[in-house]
């Protein structure tokens, strides 16, 4: 919010809390999985993988600098995230370099 304070939720479904009177609001973040699940209300809720997926996607957008990925599932991006994908790996942190947006390192 305005005040930077953190709201923890789904990241397949992101809703205004209380009182926000911007204009372009969003309510919903990124599209449900083609396989969802019912919760006992009757209505799609996306699943815990689905989310980490989802969380994935947004934190490479913001590393990579690359804004849009989490909006779409075409061949496009699918494309861009196996090409990108191989240079995270938790064993040899240098490759990430290659792919991280320029204006996020400092030189000091």
């Amino acid at each position: 919010d305005d005040k930077y304070e953190v709201r923890i939720g789904s990241l397949s479904e992101v809703h205004v809390q209380g009182g926000d009177n911007h204009q372009n609001v969003i309510t919903r973040l990124l599209r449900m999985p083609q396989t969802s699940e019912q919760d006992p209300s009757g209505s799609s809720s996306a699943t815990c993988a689905y989310d980490v997926y989802c969380f994935g996607k947004v934190l490479l957008e913001l590393v990579t600098g690359k804004l849009g990925i989490s909006k779409s599932d075409d061949a496009a991006t699918k494309e861009w995230l196996e090409h990108n994908l191989p240079f995270i790996s938790i064993y040899d942190k240098e490759p990430v370099a290659k792919i991280v947006d320029q204006s996020l390192i400092i030189d000091e």
